[in-house]
């Protein structure tokens, strides 16, 4: 976009140079349609850096938001581990205690 500006900016220029001639120097209406380009072609780029700084500000929020529910996640996570070494653990002792001749218990 906003070399697509300069271009036409640039441009412009170029065809004012033809018209006017090379040797004269540039009319009032030639400024005024070079500075219009550039005005034009700052905009392009003010509107470009407040469409970056939107999308900036919601990758933020979203960004935020997955990392809660990241920690929570791995807090979940964490929990249903402890639960499980413990079921584990409990049904190994329980089981060696009803079944002491059993070959699993051997291991």
């Amino acid at each position: 976009m906003f070399l697509r500006t300069m271009f036409s900016s640039v441009l412009l220029s170029g065809v004012t140079l033809l018209v006017t001639g090379c040797t004269s120097v540039p009319t009032q209406a030639d400024m005024m349609r070079n500075y219009a380009a550039d005005t034009q072609a700052q905009a392009a780029i003010k509107q470009r850096l407040a469409a970056d700084w939107d999308k900036g500000q919601a990758l933020i929020v979203s960004g935020t938001k997955k990392i809660a529910e990241g920690e929570r996640l791995i807090k979940d996570g964490e929990r249903e581990q402890l639960e499980g070494r413990r079921l584990v653990r409990t049904s190994e002792r329980e089981f060696k205690q009803n079944y002491p001749d059993s070959p699993i218990n051997t291991q």
